[in-house]
């Protein structure tokens, strides 16, 4: 059984595993790293607030910096966010087993970083990535697609949260 099989219902640790693996792929791809620091992973959600303010008001979006930073530091809609990127990333079957494949693996090691800080860099990585081509098992996915999704949904979660 994968673990993309009980999405969206996982526990902590799952959630927890699950956004690490998917980040990291993406932070793999030949774009991303030639984009960010090796630290990227590690963006705290007000470095990361910041960055998505930019990202947002390129696509006419306003939004204020500490409304992002609440957003990526409240649990609720931390995991929210991850929820919507994992359910864009079950959209490519093959990255999708990818991901599943290093879970197991990650699985019996149980090393996991913290959640938090995690969605800060996956949502950076899901809303700037264009295009994943993972050198190690020559896939290509264009992603173009997943950033605006996600632009959409944490203008929508912003929407609730403020009551708008």
């Amino acid at each position: 059984m994968s673990i993309w099989d009980r999405f969206p219902n996982y526990s902590r640790e799952e959630l927890r595993i699950l956004v690490y693996l998917t980040a990291e792929m993406l932070f793999e791809s030949d774009e991303a790293t030639s984009q960010f620091p090796p630290d990227f992973l590690m963006i705290s959600p007000k470095a990361a607030a910041q960055e998505l303010q930019l990202l947002l008001q390129t696509e006419g979006k306003s939004v204020t910096k500490l409304d992002l930073q609440r957003l990526l530091e409240t649990d609720e809609t931390s995991v929210e966010l991850c929820l919507k990127i994992l359910d864009i990333i079950r959209a490519y079957p093959e990255m999708a087993n990818q991901i599943s494949l290093a879970y197991d693996r990650r699985v019996q090691s149980m090393a996991t970083p913290e959640i938090m800080l995690l969605t800060s860099a996956l949502v950076i990585l899901a809303m700037r990535i264009r295009k994943v081509s993972l050198q190690k098992s020559k896939m290509e996915f264009e992603f173009e697609s997943a950033g605006k999704a996600v632009s959409s949904f944490i203008i929508a979660l912003l929407g609730k949260i403020k009551g708008l």
